[in-house]
């Protein structure tokens, strides 16, 4: 979540970054948009993310287009997506361009000249606003990097439940095989045997009980991935 206002040391940057570039004439799109870059570092880096510059996509129609950055979250997943344009571009008919005939995202993508943005989430212009006012800057910045896709929103529900579950889990999942390790031979040997292939395959020095966690974390997880990716085809 990005929490951010007026006063913020990110804003205040940008904006002197920005009359710097101006004092020097510097007015082209690959110029003046090092700054609105720089501050989509600082509040990428506040909600743990990462933007990626000249990010390539593959489009549905075999068609690649190339944006300016890719917001990408700790779990890999892309966040949202930034296209900057020059100060004498027309920003509605270009977002219009590449929305229409470049195939461009529209769950949340934020087009932005120096003095204007656009943005568009859920396939429609969400806001538009001039960025001579550092509040709507702000308003713009907030409402790009705290928008949720709605199965983004489940997921990390889901994995903010699990996480708070799995020491339980793995602790009565450690339960069960220790006494069926005793009680059962059967087990005892299919034991001994995954043990020895681990050896094998990782490090002849691995410890029963380093084994016993890797096989744990495989049961905790793979039933999961592979709902996931069965959903998925």
């Amino acid at each position: 979540m990005l929490n951010i206002t007026t006063k913020h040391q990110a804003i205040r940057t940008y904006y002197t970054e920005l009359s710097q570039f101006n004092r020097l004439d510097k007015d082209q799109e690959g110029t003046l948009k090092i700054a609105f870059q720089h501050l989509l570092e600082r509040c990428a880096h506040q909600c743990q993310w990462t933007l990626v510059q000249q990010q390539t996509l593959k489009r549905p129609t075999n068609k690649h287009i190339r944006l300016d950055g890719v917001l990408i979250d700790q779990t890999h997943l892309p966040r949202g997506y930034w296209e900057a344009k020059d100060s004498q571009d027309n920003l509605p008919q270009q977002v219009q361009k590449k929305l229409t005939e470049d195939n461009y995202p529209q769950d949340n993508i934020l087009f932005q000249a120096p003095q204007r943005a656009i943005l568009i989430q859920n396939g429609r212009a969400h806001l538009d606003l001039s960025l001579d006012e550092p509040a709507h800057l702000v308003q713009v910045l907030k409402q790009f990097f705290n928008f949720k896709r709605p199965e983004y929103e489940r997921w990390d529900l889901a994995a903010d439940e699990f996480k708070g579950r799995v020491p339980d889990l793995a602790q009565q999942l450690c339960t069960i095989i220790r006494q069926a390790r005793v009680k059962e031979k059967a087990f005892e040997v299919a034991f001994s045997s995954f043990a020895q292939q681990c050896r094998q395959a990782i490090n002849p020095n691995l410890s029963d009980e380093a084994i016993l966690e890797m096989l744990i974390q495989h049961l905790l997880t793979e039933r999961i991935f592979r709902h996931i990716l069965l959903n998925a085809t």
